[in-house]
């Protein structure tokens, strides 16, 4: 949680590992909170999985990730190179 909460969030373009990253915490973050309110999310036969995978344990590492969001938290004026 603390690398995500240093990832800029004003109009500078995202890479696609920061795009990733976040949409997956965003997609599981309302998955739990639903399946808290609503008995049947993850029972009807639609499983709760994240839309990027990859970015996921086991299929990457914590270690690789903080790497990857390194410098999340700084502006670029002109966007992401």
């Amino acid at each position: 949680r603390e690398v995500l909460a240093k990832i800029r969030t004003d109009l500078d373009a995202f890479s696609d590992v920061e795009a990733g990253v976040l949409m997956n915490h965003g997609y599981l973050s309302c998955a739990a909170a639903t399946a808290t309110r609503v008995a049947t999310v993850g029972r009807a036969g639609v499983p709760i999985a994240a839309p990027f995978p990859s970015l996921l344990p086991p299929h990457t590492d914590e270690a690789g990730l903080r790497v990857a969001l390194a410098g999340s938290a700084k502006r670029k004026t002109l966007g992401r190179g």
